[in-house]
């Protein structure tokens, strides 16, 4: 019975192990090598990217606000009759109808259809290039380059909090395979070592110097410990999935750098200062308030007149006394003042004032907010070192008591539930000690997001203890 729980052990160890090691299967992945290549390949930063660049081609076509419009039209045109025009009815021959040497004279003429012309066809074409210079527009263009600039600030502040927040993600993530391999191997190693007591609880019971309901407790706790072992296993295997997706990698990838803590932090002070300098969240709320006062001054543009430069070059037009008359091109200055439209000028000016109030709160509640949260990051981090710290010392007792029991049980002054409680307080602790590095990690990575200096977090591992 024994050697076949060996056998099992020793197989269960070399096949995980295998699997961990990726010798055939894996990739080896630092945590800068992890960081490089999502930003290169993740696709919500792809995303915002991509609105960044969408939002950089609006502000420059806002450039060509300034030019001409040029258009090229044409128009066909059918009348229900030709337009014409009447001699008799214009002087002097306007009363020629009214005495009879008229009549006579028009009809030797060939009678009143002698004096009409044709003006326009029934139906003409028209085909004409136009421009139209805006030199005036009570600074709506301005404005619309404004709104252009302020937006394109955004869309970078957006990608800004999107790159934080997805390096906080590859931190949980990258170092939570970490945490999850240190508990499987503190499973194995109390599996291993509950095999162990079960060896020499059966010679001692062989030798008949414990009761069997000792061995059987033994017995027990290395079957739970199995049980832990393989769920251990399982949450290994859950979080290298996570990991494996979020880098887009067909193989399995494992992290090298290991679970660390620092000597201390620096103060918090600092932390919160540059985070409220540096926050993409405030400055974007700052782009926005900008926008807004762009948007307003558009507006109140609509209160004052348009000037604008135009010009007419007809193409092609039909033939006819008409368009005989028409110059071959014209040019001039035109104006145009809004005296009364349906967009409600006061209303909408109105209601952009409020939006500028609201940005203004939420900066206010914002910047609360934000120092808040650099505060309880820097507090977190700080209990994980203190936890970290506190362990140290509580793993050296657990580790003497555990030889205090294994000597007292081999010679019968101590129980077997003595022994397993002596074993599972070495693997608590060791498992506590791993939990609490990696919320100073993960406190530690919010507190350099939060900061925007993310890239000094090589500083602290390098630095590490």
């Amino acid at each position: 019975m024994l050697v076949k729980l060996k056998i099992r052990l020793i197989i269960g160890m070399a096949v995980s192990g295998l699997a961990w090691s990726g010798a055939l299967v894996a990739e080896d992945y630092t945590f800068g090598r992890a960081w490089e290549e999502i930003q290169q390949i993740s696709d919500v930063l792809a995303a915002e990217r991509a609105n960044v660049e969408r939002s950089e081609l609006l502000q420059e076509a806002t450039k060509s606000l300034n030019y001409p419009q040029v258009d090229l039209s044409g128009s066909y045109t059918v009348l229900d009759d030709a337009v014409e025009a009447d001699a008799l009815a214009y002087n002097p021959l306007t009363d020629l109808e009214n005495n009879p040497i008229g009549e006579l004279i028009i009809d030797a003429i060939g009678g009143p259809d002698a004096f009409k012309t044709d003006i326009t066809n029934r139906s003409f074409g028209r085909v004409a290039l136009t421009a139209l210079w805006p030199i005036y527009t009570g600074g709506r263009i301005t404005a619309a380059k404004e709104i252009g600039a302020a937006q394109t600030d955004i869309a970078n502040q957006m990608f800004d909090i999107t790159q934080r927040t997805v390096f906080e993600q590859l931190v949980k993530v990258y170092f939570g395979v970490v945490l999850a391999h240190q508990n499987l191997e503190t499973h194995r190693q109390v599996q291993a070592a509950f095999l162990k007591h079960l060896d020499n609880a059966q010679a001692l019971e062989r030798e008949g110097q414990i009761a069997e309901v000792e061995r059987l407790t033994i017995q027990v706790a290395y079957d739970q410990s199995r049980v832990r072992t393989l769920k251990s296993q399982k949450s290994l295997e859950i979080a290298h999935v996570a990991l494996r997706q979020l880098l887009h990698s067909a193989v399995e990838v494992f992290p090298t750098d290991p679970l660390f803590t620092n000597a201390n932090l620096p103060p918090d002070q600092p932390f919160i200062s540059t985070s409220l300098g540096e926050s993409p969240l405030l400055q974007s709320l700052n782009a926005r308030d900008r926008e807004l006062q762009a948007i307003e001054k558009a507006k109140r543009g609509r209160y004052y007149p348009e000037v604008f430069l135009f010009a007419d070059v007809p193409l092609y037009q039909d033939n006819s006394i008409l368009t005989s008359y028409l110059p071959d091109w014209s040019v001039g200055v035109g104006f145009r003042v809004p005296l009364h439209d349906r967009y409600n000028r006061p209303k909408n000016i109105a209601a952009t004032l409020k939006a500028q109030e609201s940005v203004a709160r939420l900066s206010d509640a914002t910047r609360r907010a934000i120092t808040v949260a650099v505060e309880v990051a820097y507090k977190e981090a700080e209990k994980a070192l203190a936890e970290f710290a506190g362990l140290s010392s509580s793993l050296e007792l657990g580790k003497e008591n555990l030889r205090l029991r294994e000597a007292a049980f081999k010679e019968g002054f101590s129980n077997a539930t003595e022994l397993i409680d002596a074993q599972l307080f070495i693997s608590v602790v060791r498992m506590e000690q791993s939990a609490a590095t990696y919320h100073y990690i993960f406190s530690l990575a919010q507190l350099l997001a939060l900061s925007g200096e993310v890239n000094e977090f090589g500083h602290y591992q390098r630095t590490a203890q």
